[in-house]
């Protein structure tokens, strides 16, 4: 499964999804996920993770559940502010209804 990055000025996005909106996601299960950072971009001063989506407005979450880890395999040699989304579902969201749903994901060596 392939994560979907995306860069704005100095920050990189990384989830599945950049934005949901007015969707119902239902009955899904994801073991497993890895998401494994490997950036030389130098400009990058922050990185923020979600391992659902960044942006989300009217989304409905009902038995949704992720499990995994992210790993840090290589990043600039630089200070890097991190804001990661590893027990919570977005970055940024609106309106949204979640029920019987948990995401998991814990962070190893950064």
């Amino acid at each position: 499964m392939n994560v979907t990055f995306r860069v704005d000025k100095d920050t990189l996005y990384i989830a599945l999804f950049f934005e949901l909106e007015n969707v119902i996601i239902k009955d899904l299960t994801i073991e497993n996920l890895l998401i494994d950072v490997e950036t030389t971009l130098k400009d990058i001063n922050s990185i923020v993770i979600a391992p659902l989506a960044i942006v989300a407005n009217n989304v409905t979450l009902d038995n949704v559940n992720i499990i995994g880890n992210i790993k840090y395999s290589k990043l600039p040699d630089k200070e890097i502010n991190f804001n990661v989304v590893n027990d919570g579902y977005f970055v940024y969201s609106k309106d949204n209804t979640i029920t019987d749903s948990t995401i998991e994901v814990t962070e190893s060596n950064r």
